[in-house]
């Protein structure tokens, strides 16, 4: 799971979460905690998802930026770099 392995995986204390991305983009997966359950998703191809595009696009306003390390890209930037590369793929 790389780097998102170095600390606490989650968004909330006793609430383990993570996602992933294949090396190549092209599987997403992702899970969460719920009171009583678990849940799983993967996603093919998540570059063609509408929804996802459309929240990235949100993200480059920048609103987000300070909720990270501050050592790692700013949400905003990674979110663009995401839009840009992914814009033109073929399936």
């Amino acid at each position: 799971m790389g780097k998102g392995a170095d600390e606490l995986l989650g968004s909330a204390p006793c609430r383990p979460e993570f996602r992933m991305l294949s090396l190549d983009g092209n599987v997403l997966c992702f899970a969460t905690t719920w009171e009583h359950d678990i849940s799983t998703s993967v996603l093919k191809a998540p570059h063609r998802s509408q929804v996802l595009r459309r929240w990235a696009e949100a993200l480059t306003d920048g609103t987000m930026d300070d909720m990270g390390d501050p050592d790692d890209t700013p949400v905003s930037v990674a979110a663009r770099r995401w839009l840009d590369t992914t814009r033109n793929l073929s399936d």
